[in-house]
């Protein structure tokens, strides 16, 4: 608990000292061009604060079901506003456009994520100990499969990190002639955190809540339907790799027990 608190208090830290920055670089510029920099005492007068956020990258930034933003980033904006008595005004923002929208002041702050992170690299250890193996730079381009439909491999692209754009971000580019096929009998797709509708929309008695998330009893990963467990973020929404595994040890366990006290096994 201790060091989740410094790390809210040090990402607080870095984002006071982004405003900062900005209005102390603004304080001639505001007078010089209207449509720069605020300062911190006109964002106070104003009552309101911009800040950009991610509006698609759930856990980060993103808006919900009911048009609401949510995420890490979200959460530390409202803190943030809230220290300064003031209400947020969220901007959707883009990694390549949050230069532009500060030199403009269309954003008095931008929140940017890293994955570097203390966290990250704590969720990547324990990952690693569970045999997981990472393959960084490298893009799937194509599932490959027999004449059976049975999934034999993935051809991947290998890629590198090309010259900071004007973002200074650098992009990914495909390394000509370093094509490979990693040897797979299985694909599971992890593309977003967003738990998949069709599991309980076309599975009838498999009860879930406004967000889409499967309910179980608590506790447990028994679902309203009998002989069905889930875990994972289909479960608890957006979380860590780790979490999901311990969600899939218990329910190997739950499922184990249901199976030898059925009657009919």
């Amino acid at each position: 608990m201790k060091s989740t608190r410094k790390w809210i208090a040090a990402i607080m830290a870095v984002l006071m000292l982004v405003l900062m920055a900005a209005c102390g670089n603004g304080g001639n510029a505001a007078n010089e061009n209207k449509a720069g920099y605020r300062t911190l005492e006109e964002i106070k007068a104003a009552g309101t604060i911009n800040i950009g956020v991610f509006s698609d990258k759930n856990p980060f930034g993103y808006v919900d079901e009911n048009g609401e933003y949510q995420g890490y980033d979200v959460y530390f904006a409202r803190r943030l506003a809230e220290d300064l008595g003031v209400k947020v005004n969220f901007i959707s923002t883009e990694a390549a456009n949050r230069i532009e929208y500060l030199k403009t002041g269309k954003v008095d702050v931008i929140l940017a994520n890293f994955t570097v992170t203390p966290a990250r690299a704590e969720e990547v250890e324990h990952a690693e100990e569970e045999g997981i193996t990472f393959r960084l730079l490298t893009n799937p381009v194509e599932i490959l499969g027999d004449e059976n439909g049975f999934v034999t491999g993935i051809r991947c692209d290998t890629m590198a990190l090309g010259e900071p754009d004007e973002s200074g971000r650098r992009r990914p580019e495909v390394v000509p002639g370093a094509q490979f096929t990693l040897d797979c009998d299985a694909v599971i797709m992890a593309i977003g955190t967003t738990p998949n509708p069709l599991l309980h929309r076309t599975t009838a008695g498999l009860a879930a809540d406004r967000r889409g998330r499967l309910t179980t009893e608590e506790g447990s990963c028994r679902t309203s339907l009998l002989g069905v467990f889930a875990g994972g973020d289909a479960v608890t929404g957006a979380a860590t790799v780790i979490l999901a595994m311990g969600a899939g040890r218990k329910a190997a366990q739950e499922i184990d027990e249901y199976l030898r006290k059925s009657p009919s096994h």
